[in-house]
Order: structure tokens, then sequence, then C-alpha cells
């Protein structure tokens, strides 16, 4: 988890301009030392614990009411596998990044009441999708998982819980079109520093969420970015938002109160696996 000295960080994360990320790792006390870096110079440092599964990381943009889904991030005690879910979909559905290199997309009980929403490629396998660990895009650091949420889709939750606990809120500000891409990177620890907005065109503010150290030294880091969206993307956007309400189940409930959304998992034109977490309703 991230620290700054012994004193945990703001809940809350803003994103700033022009950051770079370096990692370095110190095997012997099995933490690492993240720096922060923008224009100036050295702008925060902090240290990130070893991974533990029973403290998760815990994210999600907006705020208690105007949210996204919750996702979890972790990591095991026993080796370098990382899993991250939808927090309501804990138990039904997860990413797992396994040490041996085969990343998957999966069903986790095919006997959960929401597993009847899940849409599987084959009634024969419980994987969404299967793929290699891709080699790093740039030294030292490899993608993991990109999340992306359209700031479109923060409705209003009556009723939401005003206080979850250990959630990291990213501040997306007064931006009402673009999106923010939550990240999952891999990072050796040894490789060079990682401009954070690098890999997007117009994008404009970044922030390091939270992060922790694997068995094996690697470091797994949650970034987020504001990114710029298309007019062609926001109407393909909203296309499959239509799409998705004229095909949902008379089962599912849309009830406002409930924060209804649905997720869209896609591959980019490099194989990145990225995740679309959308609203049903916008009002």
């Amino acid at each position: 988890m991230l620290q700054r000295a012994a004193e945990l960080v703001a809940v809350r994360r803003k994103m700033i301009a022009d950051d770079s990320i370096h990692v370095k790792v110190d095997e012997e006390t099995q933490t690492a030392r993240l720096r922060l870096y923008n224009n100036n110079g050295l702008r925060e440092e902090h240290t990130l614990r070893k991974a533990n599964p029973d403290k998760p990381l815990r994210v999600a943009v907006g705020k208690p009411g105007v949210r996204s889904s919750v996702w979890r991030v972790w990591g095991s005690k026993n080796s370098h596998d990382v899993y991250a879910c939808i927090r309501s979909s804990a138990g039904v559905i997860k990413y797992s990044f396994h040490q041996s290199g085969e990343w998957i997309h999966h069903l986790v009980n095919p006997d959960h009441p929401k597993a009847k929403f899940v849409t599987l490629p084959s009634p024969d396998s419980k994987r969404l999708d299967t793929w290699s660990r891709p080699e790093p895009f740039y030294k030292g650091w490899t993608h993991m998982l990109s999340i992306f949420v359209p700031l479109e889709d923060l409705p209003v939750v009556p009723g939401d819980d005003t206080n979850p606990k250990g959630v990291r809120w990213i501040d997306h500000g007064d931006m009402k079109t673009d999106a923010i891409e939550i990240r999952l990177l891999l990072a050796s620890g040894q490789g060079p520093a990682l401009h954070l907005d690098g890999h997007h065109r117009g994008a404009t503010r970044s922030a390091v969420v939270d992060g922790f150290v694997l068995t094996n030294g690697e470091v797994v880091i949650v970034t987020a970015t504001e990114i710029p969206l298309r007019s062609e993307q926001l109407r393909q956007l909203a296309a499959r938002r239509e799409e998705q309400r004229t095909a949902v189940s008379e089962e599912f409930s849309l009830a406002p109160s409930l924060g209804p959304r649905f997720a869209v998992p896609m591959v980019d034109y490099a194989g990145n696996r990225c995740i679309w977490d959308m609203a049903f309703t916008l009002e």
C-alpha cells in the first residue's frame, strides 16, 4: 500500500500534469521507494509495502454517491499472482494475473446468482479471455490492465454508502466529456522512470493511486490518467450503452439506487487488455 513516511496518504488522489514515476525495490525490507517527478524535480516520495490480500487496494473515480464501480486489486502472500475485480462482482468474475505468465479474465463461480449475467464465449469454459504476459512496453514496465471510465458515466447513486472503507477516490475536477484511465502496471523496480501519460496523445493530468510489492520483488502500481475522447468515440460509447440497455435481462435491476453498471472488455491495437466501466443510466 502507498505510504508517505509512516503515514497513509490522503484518500483522494488529485491528478497533476507532467508527472514521471521512478520505483526502486529494497529486497531486504521487501518494500519499494516510489518517487514522483515533475518539471521542477522531485515532487513526492512514498514507500510501497508488501502485498497483503487481506488489505486489497480499492479505487474508484468520483466520490460517494457519484462514482464509477469500485475496483479491487490485490496480490498473493505466497506467490506473485495478482487479481483484480469490481467489488460488487467479487466471487463472480475477476482478472487473474498468474506468476506462470498465463493471464485470464474468468468466471469465478458459475453457481453464483450473478453468474447468469456474464456472457461467456463458450458454454464449455469459464474463461472470457486468456493471454500471455506481454513483453515490457518500456524498460522494466509491463501493462496489465486499463480500466476506462467515461466521466459521462458517473450518475448520482441515491442512498450510496457515504463512507466506503479504504477507497482511493480519483478526483476528476470539473471535466465532464473525457475519461479517466485507471491503469495497472507491473514494474521491475530496476528500470528507468516512466512518464505517466506518455502513452496517450492529448493526455493532460495523471496521478499515482496506490501500489504494493510482490514476493518476487516486482511492484504493482495503479495510476490514473485523464484522457480526451473524440466525438466519434463518444458516439460509439452512446451506441454501446443503448445496445446494453436493449439486451439487459429482465432479472437485472436498473433501479438508480443500485447504481447499475456494465463492463465491456476489449483488446486495443497493441494487444493490451482494457475494460470500459459504464453506466446504464446517465440521469
